[in-house]
């Protein structure tokens, strides 16, 4: 905790990062959502612990790929369709993302066809 920080922030960061656990958890396994391994809450820093997605050892965010000029048309197109899709999914288990923006998803390029694909991230 850093000198700014009070127990109630810690507190409320601790209560944000397990009701983002909790979320990811009940939403299931989708190749378009972060996968977690656990959650660190009785050590700082607080931390949940997913799944690297991202390019050679980087994370990569739609925001900067797109500012960058990284993707091609074509690949945002599957990119759009893909993120529909995940929201498709986590909107079948009940639940909104409610901040829906090129940061909030992280692009990894998991085949040869070197085109990007998204994890949507940030459920807290």
């Amino acid at each position: 905790m850093t000198h700014n920080e009070t127990s109630e922030d810690e507190e409320r960061a601790r209560r944000d990062l397990l009701h983002e656990t909790k979320v990811v958890s009940a939403l299931g396994d989708h190749p378009h959502l972060p996968m977690i391994f656990g959650v660190v809450t009785k050590a700082s820093p607080l931390c949940l612990v997913t799944q690297f997605h991202g390019v050679q050892q980087e994370s990569v965010t739609l925001h900067q790929a797109a500012d960058n000029n990284a993707v091609t048309k074509a690949n945002c197109i599957s990119i759009f369709k893909k993120i529909c899709s995940v929201l498709d999914h986590v909107h079948s288990k009940g639940y909104l993302h409610n901040d829906i923006k090129g940061n909030n998803v992280v692009l990894e390029r998991p085949s040869a066809s070197g085109e990007f694909s998204p994890v949507l991230i940030d459920f807290g």
